[in-house]
């Protein structure tokens, strides 16, 4: 899956959510930049990914069960 950001070169913050399934159980994840801007002082300008956050979900859906919820309403309950 490709994700192409536009910059006008002023300090652009953007946040981006990407979900995709794997096509296996090692799946490889890269971050590749294929810009090489550079200032006059030949800094690179280009854009920065920083702060990723990698979830598995192994395709499971978090679900409480209602034994559990019932136990904490009684104990909610009781406290009061």
């Amino acid at each position: 899956m490709n994700f192409t950001m536009q910059t006008n070169g002023t300090g652009l913050a953007q946040s981006f959510l990407m979900t995709f399934k794997a096509d296996s159980a090692l799946t490889n994840i890269s971050f590749v930049s294929l810009t090489t801007s550079q200032t006059r002082d030949f800094v690179f300008c280009d854009p920065v990914i920083d702060n990723v956050v990698l979830r598995a979900s192994f395709g499971l859906k978090p679900q409480m069960q209602s034994w559990v919820l019932f136990l904490c309403l009684v104990f909610l309950v009781d406290v009061v």
